[in-house]
């Protein structure tokens, strides 16, 4: 008698745990939906929205008292030391999905074409969630910013992270996030006027509404010039000290440069650098009258920055512009 070869069961697959481990790199959730867990899945999406915001936590609160600095990890700068631990995480969360999902009956009835649209849910809810949360933060709280230049030396070096205050001068269209910046919202709300000595953050509409950080030097219907590298403000020469010689960058190579604190005539002091000492060529600008509901702004390195003295290029900067406070930048000699 000849036995019949048993018909292999199709309505069964195999689950098996190295794919639901390598599916959470795409969401941590996907892994455990693959393997037939759907509410650990949508503990895991939730636990992924959690972990974003402490992630963000931790770097906001570091940066409001460390004010503007450099992030690294291991020898890792910025944004690579950031997607390192992320990555460590990722593994971390891999590996226990692995193990956990090797310890599950791993034999399963075939999923339905509707599955295909728990995956994508299950994909997007932490994403969603995540935006949704950084957003509401970015646009009420405050902002991690990366200063791309070194128009802030020495005070804030390129490369440097730092947060701004978003409730300091109230709310305006430069709160939100792109591409709410560019609605025809005029004023703020909750306002409350900038100070002069502020470093600041503005949206420069004559730049492609990039983000520019300079600091506060004019209130409107102030009247300012530089005389041989002096500000004046109102007709006024502001306090200039001479701290000496100091190691610096300028033009893109190290060099010393003259270093000086200003004070301004409400107390506001601050550091400022000159790379080309009183000769540069922005050394001797002015007068500009500052309009009402626009303020003047100056980089702290006066020779290598753009800055409301280029008319065409910033000019003076409408109330409506300003995003927030630089929190806590190093004002202090050193």
């Amino acid at each position: 008698m000849i036995d019949k070869q048993k018909e292999p069961d199709t309505s069964k697959r195999v689950i098996r745990p190295w794919i639901a481990g390598l599916l959470t790199f795409v969401g941590w959730g996907v892994g455990l939906y693959y393997a037939r867990k759907p509410r650990a899945a949508v503990y895991a999406a939730f636990a992924a929205v959690i972990t974003s915001v402490f992630i963000g936590i931790g770097l906001f609160t570091f940066l409001f008292f460390a004010g503007p600095t450099q992030i690294s990890l291991a020898g890792i700068n910025g944004r690579a030391a950031i997607d390192l631990i992320n990555g460590l995480i990722g593994i971390f969360v891999m590996i226990g999905v692995w193990v956990f999902v090797a310890k599950q009956n791993r034999n399963v009835e075939q999923g339905s074409p509707a599955r295909l649209w728990g995956y994508l849910g299950i994909w997007l809810l932490p994403i969603i969630g995540a935006m949704v949360i950084a957003v509401l933060v970015r646009c009420v709280f405050v902002q991690p910013f990366n200063a791309p230049a070194s128009s802030m030396r020495p005070n804030i070096n390129s490369g440097d992270y730092f947060v701004v205050k978003k409730w300091s001068y109230g709310y305006s269209r430069s709160s939100l996030v792109y591409p709410l910046t560019r609605l025809s919202w005029e004023g703020r709300i909750f306002a409350s006027q900038p100070k002069a000595g502020d470093i600041v953050v503005f949206k420069n509409g004559k730049d492609g509404n990039k983000d520019y950080v300079k600091r506060l030097i004019g209130q409107p219907n102030d009247t300012i010039q530089l005389v041989n590298g002096s500000l004046h403000i109102n007709g006024e020469a502001v306090p200039k000290e001479f701290l000496g010689m100091r190691d610096t960058i300028c033009d893109g190579r190290n060099a010393q440069a003259p270093t000086y604190r200003e004070t301004l005539p409400n107390g506001a002091s601050y550091l400022v650098q000159e790379c080309y000492g009183d000769d540069g060529q922005l050394d001797d600008r002015g007068p500009y009258k500052v309009p009402p509901g626009h303020y003047f702004m100056l980089g702290d390195n006066r020779d290598q920055s753009q800055d409301s003295r280029i008319i065409t290029a910033v000019g003076y900067i409408p109330f409506s512009d300003l995003v927030g406070k630089v929190h806590r930048a190093s004002d202090t000699a050193k």
